[in-house]
């Protein structure tokens, strides 16, 4: 007898599949990256920033470091991400820790030489933007996982029970009904390994 268990996010080996982390990596790059330009206009438009901060292509205010630093905080919880769900019992909750870790440490930042005279708004306006990417990513990349009773997770059920015909479901197992056992052809569809 053949049978396999439903997928739920408790159990150690629900993984995101590549292409579903990949999407949901490509989507949180972008959001996280127009969220933190929305945050410094918002920032430069209310307090006024001394040149060497907002000017230049390299200043800590301008657009190309903020979009470029926004996209690897991206790219690398998604990898994070990845490696947590395929190992972790409870991804979700493992990365949100992970993640709110790595944005403690992202203050450290504030003490690089760059930014040594810096005004205090020009702190201001980089935390709310760790904190607002962080919470974006957090937020895009914990909903990869496929949750228990979302469309993906019904379609798939749905399916396979179409694709059973006369199983029966005792407990989170499918088995096989004895006209199935009995069966001489192996029996085909998602469930069947």
């Amino acid at each position: 007898m053949v049978a396999t268990t439903t997928r739920n996010e408790s159990e150690s080996n629900s993984s995101v599949g590549t292409f579903r982390l990949v999407q949901f990596g490509l989507f949180a790059l972008v959001v996280v990256s127009i969220v933190n330009l929305l945050v410094l206009s918002i920032g430069l438009a209310l307090v006024a920033f001394p040149a060497e901060f907002v000017g230049g292509p390299f200043g800590p205010l301008a657009v190309g470091p903020v979009v470029v630093n926004s996209a690897v905080a991206a790219i690398g919880a998604t990898l994070v991400y990845g490696v947590v769900s395929r190992y972790s019992e409870r991804p979700n909750r493992m990365f949100t820790i992970i993640a709110g870790m790595v944005l403690v440490l992202s203050f450290a930042m504030f003490l690089a030489p760059d930014l040594s005279g810096a005004p205090p708004n020009v702190f201001a306006i980089l935390a709310v933007m760790h904190v607002t990417a962080a919470v974006t990513i957090v937020g895009i990349l914990t909903r990869a996982m496929a949750q228990e009773g979302s469309p993906d997770e019904v379609s798939r059920t749905s399916q396979s029970i179409i694709s059973r015909g006369a199983a029966t479901r005792r407990g989170s197992v499918w088995e096989p009904t004895p006209r199935e056992l009995h069966s001489t052809s192996t029996p085909r569809g998602p469930i069947w390994r």
